[in-house]
């Protein structure tokens, strides 16, 4: 091998290694953002004369489970249901997903279940986004940052599982 090939092949390595840290970068980006969808307040509930509750997807899910702190009416049991849903999915994106694509060890059987587990999500997060912006003009509540949050971490997901990123994410061959 001549220096010149040797040289074009360091460099490659170089750039190959560049690339899967700002891959891996990005995956811990987008888990924060994942996290702080689940823990932001959805909405804020105000009562007359109490101070006001923040609602976020995991508080709003354990609130069942504390009969005297209940943000909705018994009603609404499928909402709870969806927000306990929605962290089940959002950690296993983050288990399954995100931590092998910032170990760039996403194998394809991986990168297909996290494509499924992020369609999930983002079905759940626009329908907690709905349920919540319908019902917050006939009670007093007003609407947070932990939808839309939730729902960017779940669509910033995609890129990650695409063919074209598959070379930084994928295991090394």
């Amino acid at each position: 091998m001549t220096d010149q090939s040797t040289e074009i092949r360091r460099l490659r390595e170089r750039v190959d290694l560049l690339e899967r840290m700002l891959a891996g970068t990005y995956s811990f980006i987008v888990a924060v953002v994942l996290m702080l969808g689940l823990t932001l307040p959805l909405f804020t509930a105000h009562a007359d004369g109490e101070d006001q509750k923040y609602w976020s997807i995991i508080t709003a899910s354990l609130a069942p489970f504390n009969s005297t702190d209940v943000p909705m009416e018994a009603a609404d049991w499928m909402l709870t249901t969806l927000f306990v849903g929605l962290i089940i999915i959002t950690v296993l994106i983050l288990a399954t997903t995100l931590i092998p694509a910032a170990l760039s060890s996403l194998s394809d059987g991986l990168r297909i279940f996290g494509t499924i587990l992020t369609a999930l999500g983002t079905v759940g997060a626009v329908t907690v986004m709905i349920l919540i912006g319908t019902s917050l003009h006939t009670r007093s509540y007003d609407f947070g940052w932990g939808g839309p949050v939730l729902l960017l971490g779940m669509i910033a997901v995609l890129p990650l599982l695409s063919g074209a990123l598959r070379p930084l994410v994928g295991p090394r061959r």
